[in-house]
């Protein structure tokens, strides 16, 4: 197996276990950690922006910045369409996200090269 193909593997068992263990049988323990990992926000934005770049970096050993993208587009549809479900808890979100756009720079910023770096792939 690839790196791609490992990283596949250990986020469907992830997401499986998580499902199947924690959601089904103990939702409390999934709002409990939820809850913990959100009071370290420093903390959990380096850490997943290190992720990001560790992963983007082994998957373009294997994909081009577009086809990466596409895998971007997939999971946010996915994510939108669990939000999408939940409307009267989804709005105040959206709107605390446009009242206090300091706190989304990071993942702006991240989009944006994403972005122009697929135009640039595609273009140039």
């Amino acid at each position: 197996m690839n790196a791609v193909e490992i990283i596949a593997l250990i986020f469907a068992i992830v997401v499986l276990v998580k499902t199947v263990a924690i959601i089904l049988v103990k939702p409390k323990l999934m709002l409990g950690l939820a809850e913990k990992m959100l009071k370290q926000r420093v903390l959990l934005t380096t850490v997943l922006l290190i992720g990001l770049g560790a992963v983007t970096y082994l998957f373009l050993q294997t994909m081009n910045i577009t086809q990466i993208f596409v895998g971007i587009i997939l999971g946010t549809s996915l994510f939108a369409l669990m939000m999408i479900q939940y409307p009267k808890a989804s709005k105040p979100l959206f709107n605390a996200i446009f009242k206090d756009k300091k706190k989304m720079w990071i993942a702006w910023i991240v989009w944006i090269v994403l972005a122009i770096w697929v135009l640039i792939s595609l273009f140039v």
